[in-house]
């Protein structure tokens, strides 16, 4: 809904959804801002700031939560009960 407007968010819940039964890979800060990396040059420091900001705002959009240093990309049965508890 509100994430139409904003690519940078939908990239990030992408790769959150592509990473969520990865073990081997936590979905913390830097491995997303290592995933989302679109140049060789970018700067890792912005796109982290950037990242954060998102994630802010998928969290409060109960599409994404935080576990610890981890994000978690929330199935739509997820999104649903944790709508239900707040």
């Amino acid at each position: 809904p509100a994430l139409r407007d904003n690519d940078f968010n939908v990239d990030l819940l992408k790769v959150l959804f592509m990473i969520k039964y990865v073990k081997e890979l936590p979905a913390n800060l830097d491995n997303i801002a290592t995933l989302m990396v679109t140049h060789i040059d970018e700067d890792k420091l912005q796109l982290k700031e950037k990242i954060k900001v998102s994630l802010r705002k998928l969290i409060s959009q109960t599409l994404v939560q935080k576990n610890g240093d981890n994000f978690i990309f929330l199935t739509d049965d997820e999104q649903d009960i944790n709508r239900e508890i707040k």
